[in-house]
């Protein structure tokens, strides 16, 4: 965990995102490690109680593939990052706070009724939400 290497890592990165039609070519493992060493290194701790990131991980396709439908694919790979990230977050946040927090705090528990009766309306209503609106966008697309 150099800080010299992160640095020539973020310079590589940077001149494949600039000169490069792909950037990976010249920046896919320098980015890894400047990404690596930015987690070692930064004093913030994002997430470290709220964290959604299980969250971005499980809601961000079915959002990108919403708004692929929708034609915001237009956009380019920045805009349709940007607008992909602004749409996933705030389901991720309530995925946190409705699902997995919840789930969370019942892991010490018992198998039992109380876990299913806690978390599964929430998960229901999540999951039937998204289905609803991935239906009704399909719906407009075509």
């Amino acid at each position: 965990m150099q800080p010299s290497l992160a640095l020539v890592s973020g310079l590589l990165v940077l001149i494949g995102v600039l000169f490069l039609p792909d950037y990976r070519l010249l920046g896919g493992l320098p980015l890894a490690y400047l990404m690596l060493w930015l987690g070692a290194r930064l004093p913030v701790r994002i997430g470290s109680r709220n964290d959604i990131s299980y969250g971005v991980y499980i809601y961000g396709c079915p959002v990108q593939q919403a708004l692929i439908m929708w034609g915001f694919a237009s956009l380019g790979w920045f805009g349709f990052a940007v607008l992909g990230l602004a749409a996933t977050i705030p389901i991720a946040a309530l995925s946190w706070w409705l699902v997995e927090r919840p789930s969370l705090r019942l892991k010490n528990h018992s198998v039992g009724g109380e876990i299913t009766a806690a978390v599964a309306p929430t998960t229901a209503l999540i999951f039937g939400l998204m289905f609803i609106a991935y239906h009704v966008l399909g719906t407009f697309r075509a």
